[in-house]
This record gives structure tokens, sequence and C-alpha cells, in this order.
């Protein structure tokens, strides 16, 4: 992410990432239409751009590292 994101941008940016990996699948199951298609196919270059799939990476290691960090002190 960047030095002015916050636990709670980090979460929300890797919940967002979910729920597009997620509205991927669930579109796949979907019957094959023209506009079915053309959006998991946007969705699918989104999830897979490499500047995507490093900043959410980033993002899950923010998380689990706040949550190790509350853990420990909790």
């Amino acid at each position: 992410m960047s030095e002015t994101s916050g636990p709670s941008q980090a979460a929300a940016y890797a919940c967002a990432h979910a729920l597009l990996q997620g509205t991927f699948a669930y579109l796949l199951r979907l019957p094959a239409v023209p506009t079915t298609t053309e959006l998991a196919r946007r969705i699918r270059t989104h999830i897979e751009d490499p500047a995507v799939a490093a900043s959410a990476a980033l993002a899950r290691e923010e998380v689990a590292a706040q949550a190790m960090a509350f853990s420990i002190q909790g």
C-alpha cells in the first residue's frame, strides 16, 4: 500500500480484492452470455494485473501483521 494507508484502508482493499475474486468465480458459473462474459473478462484482467496483484498481496500482509500485533498486545 503506501505510507498514508492505515489499518482500515489496507483491510478494505484486501476485502475488495477478495470480493472481486469471488464475483469472478460466480460469473464463470453463470450461462455464457455476452454481457456476463465481458464482465468476467474485465474482472479477470483487473485481478491479474501485476500492479493490482502486488497491491492486494501487500494489503493482505499488512492486515495479517496488524492482526498479529493486536493479538500480541491484547
